[in-house]
């Protein structure tokens, strides 16, 4: 699992595995939550990994100084249990501020669905894309996160033979450095009513 969240509470956690320094997105939970005590819960979570998404809840305690957080996700029974903390050898940089030179040009990677997907990202944030299935999409942007993190706001109109053709997906984009000199991005968008996302993952 790889877990981001944000100033506003709002928080996306990619599942996976990991391959060689790569990690490979099953799928994604999201939602929005609040932290108070070293306690973080949240009642709005949905497990993009199905469709339609799992609603739930999660419940964690974190530290924040050692940068630790455990606890669970409560779509299914018995409920998912997970810990974790800081990815050893990550050159990621939540605190910097995003920059789309970080990701412009073309990404050749995978959607959670197991589709090859190719993206191509202009240098203003403009995005069009197709994957291996068929959906075609000539509508997107990326946009610095307004927190002044090193995020990326996306949005994308679904194209005629998309699995939603003609919604507005909404997400985020994550470029990090890995050890081995390669950038990863990961990316998760959804539909207005948070029923069907999908993830992307890829290397360069």
């Amino acid at each position: 699992m790889e877990l981001l969240v944000l100033p506003d509470g709002e928080y996306w956690a990619f599942y996976g595995r990991q391959v060689g320094t790569a990690f490979e997105v099953a799928g994604f939970i999201q939602g929005t939550g609040s932290s108070s005590n070293g306690r973080f819960t949240s009642a709005d979570a949905r497990d993009f990994g199905s469709f339609p998404a799992l609603a739930g809840s999660v419940a964690a305690s974190f530290d924040a100084t050692a940068k630790t957080i455990t606890g669970s996700f409560s779509a299914v029974l018995p409920a998912l249990t997970f810990n974790g903390g800081p990815i050893a050898g990550s050159l990621y940089n939540f605190g910097a501020a995003a920059s789309l030179s970080a990701i412009s040009g073309t990404w050749v990677g995978a959607n959670n669905g197991g589709e090859t997907v190719t993206l191509n990202i202009a240098a203003d944030g403009a995005m069009s894309g197709s994957s291996s299935g068929g959906c075609v999409f000539s509508t997107g942007q990326a946009t610095p996160s307004p927190t002044g993190r090193n995020v990326f706001a996306l949005s994308v109109v679904q194209g005629p033979n998309c699995a939603l053709p003609g919604q507005t997906l909404t997400g985020m984009l994550v470029s990090s450095p890995l050890p081995s000199g390669r950038t990863q991005l990961l990316g998760a968008m959804k539909d207005a009513a948070r029923t069907a996302g999908v993830a992307f993952y890829g290397t360069r």
